[in-house]
């Protein structure tokens, strides 16, 4: 007995469409076709029909999507151009040289501060330590720094 979809039967609604039962089907489970929608069923008939291409008004549609996605796409290059957007990749290479220049950094300390340091006491040692931290900082806050490291990069 075929399979009843509401009040017709899929049969019925196959032959209505001008297409098999398997056909209904199909749309059914690979296109998400709602197969008790008439409407829905005669609109994916009407594709078939016309051998899947979009009528005109569909193909305007599709144009005007197209454009304006080009559109977009042209507008997010420009971004990237403009340095709006950073790649992943970039991220992750400038952060590699960031912490490598902080180890390099760490790793000269003990032979930087060591001379400054010999023979001062406690208090001098504070500040000497304090104006070498603002030093550093200093470095690794300057813009110029930074572009040396991206442009060791590339």
């Amino acid at each position: 007995m075929p399979e009843k979809i509401g009040d017709i039967s899929q049969a019925d609604m196959a032959a209505k469409a001008g297409v098999t039962c398997k056909t209904l089907r199909a749309w059914r489970d690979d296109d998400g076709i709602d197969i008790t929608d008439e409407e829905a069923v005669m609109a994916r008939a009407a594709i078939k029909s016309r051998g899947g291409k979009p009528m005109d008004e569909d193909m305007a549609e599709i144009k005007k999507r197209h454009e304006f996605y080009k559109a977009e796409l042209a507008a997010h290059k420009l971004e990237v151009e403009r340095g709006k957007h950073v790649s992943h990749e970039d991220m992750a290479k400038d952060g590699q040289r960031a912490g490598m220049l902080v180890r390099t950094i760490l790793q000269k300390m003990s032979g930087e501060l060591t001379p400054r340091l010999a023979g001062k006491n406690s208090a001098e040692v504070e500040k000497e330590l304090a104006k070498w931290s603002r030093e550093i900082l200093s470095n690794l806050a300057n813009y110029d720094t930074l572009m040396k490291i991206r442009n060791e990069r590339d």
